[in-house]
């Protein structure tokens, strides 16, 4: 029995030595703490669509709810009185080219009589003060097509960046005015987080300190 003792106890004693000689490597790392926070996702930009011409909306093509593209057709103003408008100028432009090309066959003609002394100088001076009015009645003419084309893009509004449509405040059939607005719009990209955290969670963060936060997904933010 004595043997059977001094068997055990050495047996612990060299178990015991053993553990005593084991080296353990302690590893510095950083270890996460989690809070829980309620808060909301919101649109970082907002979008306020409007007309820049007074008419009557023909079509509006989009609810409230409505996922849309960069580009997207949203609504139109009635396009009616803007391409009269068009065709009246370009009469205009074409009457004003007529009247400079007559003009000018007038200056040729009296300059060649004038070389021969069959025309005096007095018509010949009126001829070309009467080209160069008609030259800048045709400059004229062409800028006012230009202006009234340039109103066209803005009958038919288009989104200006892929979004949601938050609200729609008006209908097909309304007047649009000048200025007012017709749609809201949210960007759908980027998105920001909103929430409230504790006054002492605030000795933790440090000013644009990337934290990460689980939602339905995780993502860095």
């Amino acid at each position: 029995m004595q043997r059977l003792v001094l068997f055990i106890a050495m047996c612990s004693l060299i178990s015991l030595s053993q553990a005593e000689t084991e080296i353990v490597l302690v590893k510095e790392q950083f270890i996460p703490k989690y809070y829980s926070s309620p808060g909301y996702t919101a649109a970082l930009y907002k979008i306020e669509i409007s007309s820049k011409h007074t008419g009557f909306i023909t079509q509006l093509l989009v609810e409230a709810g409505d996922i849309v593209e960069k580009g997207q057709l949203l609504l139109i103003i009635d396009e009616t009185v803007n391409k009269q408008s068009i065709e009246q100028v370009k009469k205009e432009v074409e009457i004003a080219q007529v009247t400079v090309a007559d003009a000018k066959k007038d200056v040729n003609n009296f300059e060649r009589l004038r070389k021969v002394q069959s025309v005096s100088e007095e018509k010949l001076r009126k001829a070309r003060l009467l080209l160069a009015r008609s030259q800048s009645s045709l400059l004229k003419a062409k800028a006012k097509l230009i202006k009234t084309k340039a109103a066209t893009p803005y009958l038919r509004v288009k989104s200006p960046e892929k979004a949601q449509v938050v609200k729609r405040l008006a209908d097909a059939g309304d007047l649009a005015v000048s200025g007012i607005p017709l749609l809201y719009l949210e960007v759908l990209e980027p998105l920001i987080f909103e929430t409230t955290i504790p006054v002492q969670w605030l000795t933790k963060l440090t000013k644009e300190q990337t934290v990460k936060i689980n939602l339905n997904h995780s993502f860095a933010g």
